[in-house]
């Protein structure tokens, strides 16, 4: 059925007679395989019932104080059996990462599929190892050490088998699922069309019935990753209706490469991950049966809003794993550089960026690996907000760091320097391939309010009516004298108790201006763009304070290394964010006018009906 089979397994080990793993590729080490890996992992831990949404509680001044103190996301049998699975996929990734000769892709995809890694997504009942999100989260950033991988894991196997398993009928998940698991299947999917992009309301792929049992799609889908390889498309088209294309339905449709009338076109690599290629699929009269529609026939819209919407793009595991091997690559390099004959290392302003790069990493993974505990310990739990965020500011802070990173090291980073400018465009295609930032920033700020507004309804109500509530409103001048702050010490370490004071102002501040936005604005504050990535910016750090200073209790009370620092970077970070808050309070309250923000909106007008910078040159005169 599939022709092209560019990762067939062929099982080169049994874990019963031997430890050692046999593997094509001669060019790196081989690292051995544990004999205490079956094939499975013991059982998970037990979820817990859900409880209300941690961080749309927070913004709006409510602390749920068990999370401070979550339990661990895996029992400790589950965590070794994991570590045993992945140790020998860490170890051959590394040596491939360390290698001075070329990776051949398809040697590197073969030797890891014996190592079973396409498996890590699927569920048991279709040969799947049921990896829990932080398990999940942390196998992705130890793949994506080799960018290109986590690319291709998450474009070509996490995304196609989530929309599958919970979409997919049964018969469409016992035929796919097992050959997507094992990589006989490489399944992409094709969405993007020229021009339009992501327009969901002008998508020019149509479907059109031949007879009750099948259809002919016809259309051209662009920046379809590693679409030359792949031999299963998930292809979203608009349906027909009679010969009149009907706007309101659209549907997702299973094609195999087998099919007639499919041709490629415009193959070409991105700037970064040079062996995932890009390209565009051609459907020329390509007959598609009804079973291999995903979901209910005509609803296909559901399905790519889910796949759209952000925080489910799997971006922050490779946002640290990019970032982490950039750091060792920048500090060795800082190490053996001489500036004006002094060690360049020595020097404050170098010790500033390298620290504020491992500060930024540090926060991704305590934002990171909260977010997935939340998910993992609970049943259903809503974190669609910590998700988004987490995404977002992964992929900001990576790409923001190496900037940095290049700046420093100067000139060698641009001549002759593959890997550093690999880095820098890798973690660009995150904040724009893989995502779009304004969509995500006004998500959360929108999602924020929305929440904040079942809560707050009564006091906005009031404040918005003052004629009404005449003594109402004449305490809410006095506010800020009588509200209670919300009182935290005693959750975490001790001496961690200038951040938690940190934590709570944060807590208040954000509180009070989610109210103020509410108050001022009413229904429309979804229209406020500027005033919604302001709440989003509050509403990362916030997250990013409590992350941290969470990770760091954890960190002092079961004395991990360099703990001692930990605790007292995580204060200055906390302090530096209750900083960007109070900032961002004062822009809030400063209106339009004060904050700059009317001047920013007609400057662009202007630029859009000139189409061009509309300044004069400085030189310029009016006489002569």
């Amino acid at each position: 059925m599939f022709t092209r089979q560019p990762l067939k397994i062929k099982k080169l080990f049994s874990i019963k007679l031997r430890g050692v793993t046999k593997r094509n590729m001669q060019t790196v080490a081989q690292p051995e395989v544990s004999q205490s890996y079956k094939g499975c992992f013991s059982e998970r831990r037990e979820k817990q019932p859900a409880r209300e949404p941690f961080l749309k509680n927070l913004a709006a001044g409510n602390v749920d104080k068990e999370i401070f103190t979550l339990a661990e996301a895996q029992p400790i049998q589950r965590f070794k059996d994991f570590e045993t699975w992945l140790m020998p996929i860490d170890n051959y990734i590394f040596s491939c990462s360390e290698s001075k000769e070329k990776l051949d892709r398809n040697a590197v995809l073969s030797c890891l599929g014996d190592l079973e890694i396409f498996r890590a997504y699927g569920t048991e009942t279709y040969n799947g190892l049921n990896l829990s999100e932080t398990e999940s989260l942390r196998f992705i950033e130890t793949i994506s050490a080799l960018p290109w991988l986590g690319t291709h894991l998450v474009k070509n196997n996490m995304l196609p088998v989530q929309i599958i398993l919970k979409y997919g009928s049964e018969s469409q998940k016992q035929k796919y699922l097992p050959k997507i698991l094992s990589g006989e299947c490489i399944p992409t999917i094709c969405l993007k069309e020229k021009d339009n992009s992501t327009n969901v309301n002008h998508l020019k792929t149509v479907a059109v019935p031949i007879d009750e049992n099948s259809m002919l799609l016809n259309g051209e889908k662009v920046f379809v990753f590693n679409g030359t390889n792949a031999n299963l498309f998930l292809v979203f088209a608009q349906d027909s209706k009679g010969n009149m294309i009907d706007k309101n339905a659209l549907s997702l449709y299973l094609v195999e490469r087998d099919s007639k009338g499919i041709s490629f076109t415009d193959t070409y690599e991105t700037i970064g991950r040079h062996e995932i290629p890009v390209c565009t699929i051609n459907f020329t009269n390509t007959v598609v049966h009804n079973e291999n529609v995903i979901g209910e026939p005509k609803k296909g819209f559901n399905i790519m809003m889910d796949l759209l919407k952000p925080g489910n793009q799997i971006i922050a595991a490779q946002s640290i794993a990019i970032l982490r091997n950039f750091l060792k690559r920048m500090t060795s390099d800082v190490l053996g550089k001489k500036h004006f004959d002094r060690d360049f290392y020595g020097f404050d302003s170098v010790k500033k960026v390298v620290a504020e790069a491992a500060c930024s990493l540090y926060t991704m993974e305590s934002m990171a690996y909260l977010t997935s505990k939340l998910a993992d310990l609970y049943e259903n739990q809503d974190v669609e907000i910590e998700r988004i965020v987490t995404e977002v500011y992964c992929a900001n802070k990576c790409l923001s760091s190496i900037q940095s990173g290049l700046q420093l090291l100067g000139a060698e980073t641009y001549m002759n320097n593959n890997y550093y400018i690999d880095a820098y465009h890798n973690a660009l295609a995150l904040t724009t391939l893989d995502m779009n930032n304004i969509d995500a920033q006004v998500y959360v700020g929108t999602a924020t309010l929305k929440h904040a507004g079942k809560v707050m309804v009564n006091e906005v109500f009031k404040t918005r009516n003052a004629v009404d509530y005449p003594v109402h409103a004449l305490m809410r001048n006095y506010k800020k004298l009588f509200t209670k702050k919300p009182m935290l010490m005693g959750n975490l370490h001790g001496s961690l108790d200038p951040g938690v004071y940190y934590l709570q102002e944060s807590i208040y501040q954000t509180q009070f201006n989610v109210e103020r936005l509410l108050m001022l604005h009413g229904t429309t504050v979804t229209d406020k763009y500027l005033e919604l990535l302001r709440l989003n910016e509050m509403i990362t750090e916030l997250y990013a304070m409590f992350a941290n200073l969470s990770r760091s209790s954890r960190s002092y009370t079961i004395g991990l290394r360099n703990s001692d620092m930990e605790k007292d970077m995580v204060v200055c970070l906390a302090h530096n964010s209750v900083n960007v808050i109070a900032r961002l309070s004062k822009e809030i309250e400063d209106h339009d006018i004060l904050n700059g923000d009317i001047y920013y909106k007609n400057m662009a007008d202007l630029m859009y009906s000139q189409r061009m910078y509309p300044m004069e040159h400085p030189l310029h005169r009016t006489f002569t």
